[in-house]
This record gives structure tokens, C-alpha cells and sequence, in this order.
């Protein structure tokens, strides 16, 4: 079962529900920190009011909503930039950068201060939900680099693939669908050797899963994929 079919689940299911909320706190801390602009203790009301968001998330989650922690990330996000604004109230100081946001319908929310930098960046939160994501495939973020084209003809190789996979819908559903990575549909398609398909299959759908999805920070990182080239 993947997360958005778990959260469906824990919206009736206590125990799920609860099971949830433990096994991703330290994605609610991260978003919670994220935009706060700094590390936000797990013993804060800050990370309460995330905490909250989070199962108010599963309350008001179904699957047209997309991917489930996309869906929750923007709702810890607002209920925690409503609490730092009810804070500064009392406490007559702003220490925190990220008070920007979008409310639930989506409309922008402007709060004009100086933005310090966040401790946890945009990378490190896609990071977070890119590895959610890849599990659906059987694939572990950490185990890439084992799995990442090593030589220049291999590179250019796998880029071919990734591009003519990303040009064709048709393609990105098969992946999407079936978990897997289309080999007979490319070989003919695209000139290269089939055992580079098998070899680099992870490396491939994690780069379509990328730039097909809301990456928008790690997919700099495939530009080639944009038409440009890698060295």
C-alpha cells in the first residue's frame, strides 16, 4: 500500500492513522522547519501545530488531491506560518523567514520580512519525498549511486532514454503504472545496448519520476533532459 492509499486508509483507521503520524514526524519536523527558517525542536508548539496539520491532512485527503505529502506539506505549511503569526503577536518580534505562504484555496498570503535563509532547504524537503516516492517502485534513494551511469558513452546512453521516455505520455503512464521501466518499447526507439537499460533501470525511472513530478530543485540536477548536455 503507498501513502496516498495509507492515508486514505488512516482517515477511518485509528491505528493507521496513529502509525502515520509516528513513522513521518520527521517529515513534519522538516516542513514544519522548512518554514519556520530554522530547526524547529520536535518538543515545540511550533511542531505541535505541524503535528496537528498533519492529521488534519488525513482528514481532508482523497486521492484527486494527488500525492499525499505534497497535499499535507501545504497544510502543515499554512497552520504553522498562522501560529508563528499568532506568536509574533505577543512576543512583538518576527524571528523567523518563511512567513509566506498560499492559504488552503490557494491564494497567495504575502508577510513581508527579511529572509535569513532556511536551515532546511527545498532540496532537502523534495529529498524527503522523493524517497517516499521511489519506494513505490522498489527503489531506494541511497542505493543510486550504485545504479548511476559511470562512463561518458553510458551517460549519454541513459540521457537518450531519459529524454525520449520524458517526450512520450504514453511512456511516463507505463512507468507509472506498471512500476517498471518499458525496455521493449524503447529498444528501437532509441540506440542503445538493452543491458544498459537493465543495468541503469533505477537510475533511469528515479530521473522520469524527477522531471515528470514537483522536483523542481533536484531537476536542475537533469538539465540535459532540457535539451542541454552533460560533459
Amino acid at each position: 500500500m503507498n501513502i496516498n492509499e495509507r492515508a486514505m486508509s488512516a482517515k477511518e483507521q485509528k491505528d493507521i492513522r496513529e502509525e502515520l503520524i509516528k513513522e513521518y514526524q520527521n517529515y513534519i519536523i522538516s516542513v514544519c522547519s522548512k518554514t519556520a527558517g530554522g530547526f524547529v525542536p520536535a518538543s515545540s508548539d511550533t511542531a505541535s501545530a505541524g503535528m496537528l496539520a498533519f492529521n488534519e491532512a488525513i482528514d481532508k485527503y482523497d486521492i484527486s488531491k494527488g500525492n499525499f505529502f505534497v497535499f499535507a506539506a501545504q497544510i502543515i505549511k499554512n497552520r504553522v506560518i498562522d501560529h508563528l503569526r499568532a506568536e509574533s503577536r505577543y512576543n512583538n518580534t518576527i524571528p523567523f523567514s518563511a512567513l509566506s505562504g498560499k492559504n488552503d484555496s490557494g491564494e497567495d498570503v504575502p508577510f513581508d520580512v527579511e529572509d535569513t535563509g532556511a536551515a532546511v532547504t527545498d532540496s532537502a524537503l523534495e529529498i524527503t519525498l522523493l524517497k517516499d516516492e521511489l519506494s513505490e517502485y522498489g527503489i531506494s534513494f541511497f542505493d543510486l549511486p550504485d545504479f548511476s551511469p559511470k562512463s561518458y558513452k553510458t551517460k549519454r546512453h541513459c540521457q537518450d532514454v531519459i529524454r525520449y521516455i520524458i517526450s512520450s505520455p504514453v511512456l511516463i503512464n507505463f512507468i507509472k503504472e506498471k512500476k517498471a521501466l518499458p525496455i521493449k518499447l524503447i529498444l528501437g526507439k532509441v540506440t542503445v545496448p538493452e543491458k544498459v537499460l537493465e543495468r541503469h533501470r533505477k537510475y533511469i525511472i528515479a530521473a522520469v519520476v524527477i522531471l515528470d513530478g514537483d522536483y523542481e530543485n533536484l531537476s536542475g540536477y537533469l538539465s540535459f533532459a532540457k535539451g542541454g548536455a552533460e560533459d
